[in-house]
């Protein structure tokens, strides 16, 4: 009896439908939590290997505009308990197809990804026992992707537009508002004509500072080596 049921429960869990309905669980958990917007269209896990495929995830900024999309997203869970509490651990993540659009709104002093990782701390003290917003991933490769940075307060509001973006990075992690990771190479097209054929870096954002240290670009016509901070006061 106790065979069966352990039989019937696999079969169960491993219907699409269920564990979309699981996905749906642990973002509705992080909205909640957060005061995000992210949705997730199919969920797939293997329950031998806990391989995942992810389709149609979507993260909608404070405009109710695309802040991030991603059509196919293959990753494995190292920790389903995790994943339950709203604590994304992964292994290897392959994303294919991702959009950012970065974006600074008609008389707005944040961008809507400053607005997006403020919401992941606020700032103001955490009910005891909350643990701070957590993803990490051991290895990212992104590939056929798209970023665009608009400005609406300029007369010419469009900043930056790559295609045929490609990441590769390691130790990817975010940890409330800080986001760390080893870019080892990264390529794109620009609209405006400039093609960057590799481009590496030790990446560290927080609230004040952005580092690129140990920052190699090479395009066609140069090769660049140096380090690069920006310190703000936003």
């Amino acid at each position: 009896m106790f065979l069966l049921l352990c039989v019937l429960g696999t079969l169960i869990l491993s219907l699409p439908v269920v564990q979309t309905r699981f996905a749906k669980y642990a973002t509705d958990r992080i909205n909640t939590e957060f005061g995000t917007n992210i949705n997730i269209e199919k969920l797939r896990v293997s329950l031998i290997s806990w391989d995942t495929a992810i389709e149609g995830v979507f993260i909608e900024d404070y405009r109710n505009d695309t802040l991030f999309h991603i059509d196919r997203l293959t990753t494995s869970i190292l920790s389903l308990r995790n994943l339950s509490e709203g604590k994304l651990e992964f292994g290897d993540i392959a994303v294919n197809d991702l959009t950012f659009n970065l974006k600074d709104y008609t008389d707005s002093l944040s961008t809507n990804l400053e607005v997006f990782i403020d919401k992941l701390d606020d700032g103001k003290p955490r009910k005891p026992g909350t643990p701070p917003f957590f993803f990490s991933s051991s290895n990212v490769e992104i590939a056929n992707s798209i970023f665009k940075y608009t400005d609406e307060n300029l007369e010419n509001p469009e900043i930056l537009d790559f295609e045929n973006l490609a990441i590769s990075a390691k130790d990817f992690q975010i940890l409330g508002p800080e986001v760390t990771a080893g870019i080892e190479e990264m390529s794109f097209m620009s609209q405006r004509g400039i093609e960057v054929r590799q481009l590496a870096t030790q990446f560290k954002y927080t609230k004040e500072q952005m580092r690129f240290d140990s920052l190699q670009i090479k395009t066609p016509e140069s090769n660049l080596k140096g380090n690069l901070v920006f310190d703000y006061d936003r």
